[in-house]
């Protein structure tokens, strides 16, 4: 399945480059790519199924694998010399 996704994926990518370099002045911003390129993955039998996503341990719901952002789990520190780490857990609902 992951190859499938993979191959998928790089289809659309490939897909907008063509696009781009066909038609640049279609995509004023880099929001417009993005939107494209969304629209490319939603518009893929594969990339579009619904699996099953998992909430919370007890709870599990149907969506799709695409996605623009996904929610942070937690408040991450940035450092330059060493790699980041979470601070704490977030909790539902706290803003950053």
């Amino acid at each position: 399945m992951v190859l499938v996704l993979r191959t998928a994926v790089e289809d659309c990518i490939d897909r907008l480059v063509e696009a781009f370099l066909g038609m640049p002045y279609m995509f004023y911003t880099e929001g417009d790519l993005h939107c494209y390129l969304y629209h490319l993955m939603l518009m893929d039998e594969e990339l579009s199924k619904l699996v099953e996503v998992k909430i919370r341990e007890d709870l599990g719901v149907k969506s799709i694998l695409i996605h623009k952002e996904y929610p942070t789990k937690g408040l991450y520190r940035k450092h330059n010399d060493r790699d980041s780490e979470i601070i704490r857990e977030r909790k539902k609902g706290e803003s950053l």
